[in-house]
C-alpha cells in the first residue's frame, strides 16, 4: 500500500510490504515518485489511469510493472482511491500487489494449454496413421489373399510366385510402418532410454551405409560418401543409426531410377555434420516449412510407389535434438532434397 501526492506523483507513505518488493529502504523510497519505479512504455496506461481517477475518484486494478532498485522489474496489480486532505491537498491511496507468483502460475498453465495442443495434434496424426496408412496396406494384402484362395487351383507355379511377393512386399511395407509408429509413440513418451557412449563414426556410417546398397542398386542408385575427418563422439548409438537408417531411405524412396545419392559428413566447429542429398523429386515449397511439424501430416509415395508414415522425419527430429542438436532441409521441386543434421561432438 502507498500514499501519493496527486499532483506530482510523489510517495507520502509506504509500507513495508512494497519496500520488500522493490528493495528500497524507506528514506530512499520517500525520495520517489510513481514516475520513478514505473517503465516509460506504461506512460499511456498511467495517464489514462490518472484520467479515470480525476472523472470517478477511482481505479483498478490494473496490471503493469514496477522497477526495482536493482533495476529488473516485477508485475504489479494496483488498484487506487482519491481522497482530499483537510487542508485541501488531494492524495491518492494505492493499493498494490505483487503478483509475480500469479504470473509465473500463468505462464505455466499457458505452456501447460500449448503442450497440450501439442499433444492433441499427434493423437490427431497417430489416428489418421492407424485410420488410414495402415487400413490401406492390409486391405490391399486381404485383397491378394482373397485372390490367391479363389484361383489356387488355376495359378501356374510363376504366377502364384508373383502374388507371394506381392504379399511378402506389403507386408514388409506394413511392418515397417508400424515399426515407426511405435518408435515415436515411445519418443513421444520419453520412454526411450538416452544412452551416450563413444563411437567410432565413421565405422558406424559406413556399416549402415553398406546395407542400404542392395536396395538402392534395385532402383539402380549410386550412393556416394565422403566421411572425411570423422572423430570419436559421444553420442547414442541406437538413435543415431535410426536417424541415418531415415534419411538414406526417405532419400531412395524419392528418388528417380538411376538418380544418386551423397552422404557426406565431417566435423565443424566442434560439431559432427551430416548432410544426406538426392538428386529426386525433391519437396513442395508449400510442405517443407512444416516437414518437421507432427500436425503436418505430410506424406506422400515414393517413385516406385513406396509407402510410408511420414514420421520417419519426426523421430530424426526427436533424436537429434535429444542430442543437443539441429536438422533443416533445402529442397526444390525435380531438384532434389538435401537434409542436413549437426550433432555436438559430446552430446
Amino acid at each position: 500500500m502507498a500514499l501519493v501526492d496527486h499532483k506530482t506523483g510523489e510517495f507520502l507513505e509506504v509500507n513495508d510490504a512494497v519496500l520488500s518488493s522493490t528493495g528500497y529502504t524507506k528514506d530512499e523510497f520517500m525520495k520517489l515518485s510513481y514516475w520513478d519505479i514505473t517503465p516509460i512504455e506504461y506512460e499511456e496506461q498511467e495517464k489514462a489511469q490518472i484520467e479515470l481517477l480525476n472523472k470517478t475518484g477511482s481505479f483498478g486494478p490494473n496490471v503493469k510493472e514496477y522497477i526495482r532498485k536493482d533495476g529488473t522489474r516485477f508485475p504489479i496489480s494496483i488498484s487506487g482511491a482519491l481522497f482530499t486532505e483537510i487542508n485541501g491537498e488531494q492524495v491518492v491511496w494505492g493499493i498494490i500487489e505483487d503478483i509475480t507468483e500469479r504470473t509465473k502460475a500463468e505462464k505455466t498453465i499457458k505452456e501447460q494449454n500449448e503442450e497440450l495442443i501439442a499433444l492433441n495434434a499427434a493423437k490427431d496424426k497417430f489416428l489418421t496413421i492407424l485410420a488410414h496408412d495402415l487400413k490401406t496396406p492390409f486391405t490391399s494384402l486381404l485383397g491378394l489373399l482373397e485372390l490367391v484362395l479363389r484361383n489356387y487351383d488355376r495359378l501356374n507355379k510363376d504366377q502364384l510366385l508373383e502374388y507371394i511377393h506381392m504379399m511378402d512386399s506389403v507386408t514388409t511395407n506394413t511392418y515397417s510402418m508400424l515399426d515407426d509408429i511405435l518408435l515415436w509413440i515411445k519418443a513421444e513418451s520419453n520412454k526411450i532410454e538416452f544412452e551416450p557412449e563413444p563411437l567410432t563414426i565413421s565405422e558406424l556410417y559406413n556399416a549402415i551405409i553398406d546395407t542400404f546398397d542392395p536396395i538402392a542398386k534395385t532402383k539402380q542408385i549410386s550412393i556416394q560418401r565422403d566421411l572425411t575427418e570423422l572423430l570419436p563422439i559421444i553420442a547414442d548409438k541406437q538413435m543415431i543409426k535410426t536417424i541415418l537408417r531415415n534419411l538414406i531411405s526417405n532419400a531412395i524412396k524419392f528418388t528417380q531410377p538411376r538418380g544418386s545419392i551423397n552422404i557426406q559428413s565431417k566435423i565443424l566447429d566442434n560439431k559432427l555434420v551430416t548432410s544426406v542429398t538426392d538428386s529426386g523429386v525433391g519437396i513442395d515449397p508449400m510442405h517443407l516449412k512444416n516437414i518437421f511439424n507432427v500436425s503436418n501430416n505430410y506424406s506422400t509415395p515414393g517413385t516406385a510407389d513406396e509407402k510410408g508414415t511420414g514420421l520417419g522425419l519426426l523421430i530424426c527430429k526427436e533424436f537429434v535434438e535429444k542430442h543437443g542438436g539441429k536438422i533443416h532441409v533445402s529442397s526444390k521441386p525435380e531438384k532434389g532434397s538435401s537434409f542436413i543434421f549437426e550433432l555436438p561432438i559430446s552430446a
